[in-house]
């Protein structure tokens, strides 16, 4: 910023907003594993906060791939008529999977969820930056702090 080089703060914010996707992607996939075997009638809460983490991915799957949103969105997103989680945790991680590509996720920040075969072991779509991890570090620490505080 004191610099006053906007090319290089565009950049880093595009960087940065992408990085934030990946918490976003973990929980995600993390209760589509949780949910799928619950009934349509069930009250667990997992289900509750399964939705509520794809309501806040959708918006960005839905400006890259509008597939993993119906995707996503049925497998999801509560109905009082179809079982959450339908076409199974595997369909929900092969929805996201061409949209973490595409903004260049890397599978390592992701990680691994039991029950899903997102990556394979040799998948990295760029290498893990120094800067990457530094972010989200920053990232983490930061929320972290301001959750203490509360």
């Amino acid at each position: 910023l004191e610099a006053l080089d906007c090319i290089n703060l565009r950049r880093t914010v595009a960087q940065v907003e992408h990085l934030l996707l990946v918490p976003l992607i973990q929980s995600v996939l993390k209760y589509a594993v949780k949910n799928q075997n619950y009934e349509s009638n069930s009250e667990n809460r997992d289900l509750a906060i399964g939705e509520a983490f794809a309501l806040s991915l959708l918006p960005f799957l839905a400006a890259k791939n509008p597939d993993a949103t119906q995707a996503v969105e049925r497998n999801m997103i509560l109905s009082p008529t179809l079982q959450p989680v339908f076409d199974g945790s595997q369909a929900v991680a092969d929805a996201i999977l061409p949209v973490m590509q595409d903004l260049g996720v890397n599978c390592d920040l992701v990680g691994i969820q039991e029950g899903i075969q997102l990556c394979s072991p040799s998948a990295s779509f760029s290498s893990t930056s120094t800067f990457s991890l530094h972010v989200l570090s920053v990232l983490f620490m930061g929320g972290t702090a301001a959750v203490m505080m509360f």
